[in-house]
């Protein structure tokens, strides 16, 4: 009894002391984004204000319905997110492929699955920080057109924090299989881009199913809508969009087959245990 005492205390604190590195690195690494947060800030900025004036202003000014804007505002704030977290793509294939600094943490006494769980969770902080710069103009766009009371915070705050993780994990799934920084433009151009474009980035799944039915079926596969789809639910109400709990559901699957698919590949890549 007192040897399975002993070995359940063990086990206790290497648990303990995996967690406190898993949190110094995410620190540190959250850190390290911090210092370049001006120029993300500026950048994310641009790209929204040229994204409202684009769609509130140009686009609606040839015939587009006026609420084409709140769906383009909530597609916004739903992508924020994935254009941080393509750039982690290169980021961390040029470095797996070049000086491996990634190698550090694997030295560090914890298991393997907890160094690709730091990568998630580190891209997952970065990209929130960008969302959170698209959220509060479009929540300020809401309320000058009066319709604030669309807004319901609690699954906000759920499609906000899944969203994020989501584009954190699918990166890091595109990082475990690309080859080199010369792969990653036809990451984008062949699989994201076609996946964020057409995954309902400026337009509902209901619209898609009266335009193209087929289409909208085949639509269903990709897990990109759900992302989407559930950012409108908490920012726009339930009507005219897939059932929220059913799209966050799927997007937590999503995260999960994702995340367990990179710790495989990445253990093979990387020659880790």
């Amino acid at each position: 009894m007192k040897n399975k005492s002993m070995e359940s205390q063990m086990a206790t604190k290497r648990n303990v002391s995996y967690w406190h590195v898993l949190k110094t690195l995410i620190k540190s690494e959250f850190k390290v984004f911090l210092n370049k947060a001006a120029d993300v800030l500026i950048d994310t900025g641009l790209w929204i204000l040229v994204s409202v004036f684009v769609s509130g202003y140009i686009i609606t000014g040839h015939g587009m319905p006026a609420n084409y804007l709140l769906i383009a505002i909530s597609g916004l704030v739903a992508s924020a997110g994935l254009m941080q977290a393509y750039s982690g793509i290169f980021n961390l294939v040029s470095d797996i492929s070049g000086d491996r600094t990634i190698s550090y943490s694997l030295t560090l006494p914890m298991p393997s699955w907890l160094v690709v769980l730091n990568m998630i969770v580190s891209l997952s902080l970065s990209a929130m920080f960008c969302s959170s710069i698209a959220l509060p103009v479009a929540l300020g766009l809401l309320a000058y057109r009066g319709e604030l009371a669309l807004v319901a915070p609690f699954k906000l705050l759920i499609a906000f924090v899944l969203g994020n993780i989501f584009w954190a994990t699918f990166s890091i799934f595109m990082t475990s299989i690309t080859d080199g920084p010369f792969q990653i433009r036809k990451v984008w151009m062949r699989i994201m881009f076609p996946m964020w474009f057409l995954g309902g980035y400026g337009f509902s799944w209901m619209a898609l199913s009266k335009i193209a039915p087929t289409f909208a079926y085949f639509a269903l596969a990709n897990p990109f809508l759900y992302v989407f789809e559930s950012i409108r639910c908490a920012m726009l109400g339930q009507e005219g969009y897939l059932p929220f709990w059913i799209s966050s559901g799927l997007l937590f699957m999503f995260i999960v087959m994702f995340a367990l698919i990179s710790i495989r590949n990445l253990r093979r890549r990387l020659d880790f245990v």
